[in-house]
């Protein structure tokens, strides 16, 4: 009796999990990013460097910023999601400026809160408004040179 009991309670649970699995609705899942073009930036192709205008080199030695040099800020992204444990980022804080891009007020207002209840120097944090469906800056922010 109990294992037949158990039995249909693990059955039960089984199929009502899978049922909150599809409850999603269908436009909440945006695309992810991959190496590959997307259908609409394969049909711009033919655009790229089309306004590249060529300049003069700066003056002087240039120099180009390695990744894991000494700095004083970071910029990251919130597309909904971190890419990055908030304890990297409250570390991160001790001693640089974090700027964190974000949609919008209310965005900001929800970092705010997860930066807040994870322990992180809010002094040290700025926030942009921006669009954005990746949180890859290394790979899509800018690049510097001094």
């Amino acid at each position: 009796m109990k294992s037949s009991l158990l039995s249909y309670f693990l059955i039960s649970a089984f199929i009502l999990s899978g049922m909150s699995l599809t409850a999603q609705q269908a436009g909440s899942i945006q695309p992810r990013l991959t190496h590959h073009l997307s259908p609409a930036e394969a049909q711009l192709r033919h655009t790229i460097g089309r306004n590249f205008v060529e300049t003069d080199p700066p003056p002087g030695n240039v120099f180009s910023l390695g990744e894991f040099e000494r700095n004083t800020g970071v910029l990251i992204a919130y597309p909904g999601h971190f890419g990055i444990p908030t304890t990297l980022i409250r570390e991160m804080a001790r001693d640089a400026v974090v700027t964190t891009l974000v949609s919008g007020p209310a965005q900001e207002n929800t970092v705010r809160n997860i930066y807040s209840g994870a322990g992180v120097n809010l002094n040290n944090c700025q926030f942009i408004y921006a669009t954005t469906n990746s949180y890859w800056t290394r790979d899509y922010g800018p690049w510097y040179i001094a």
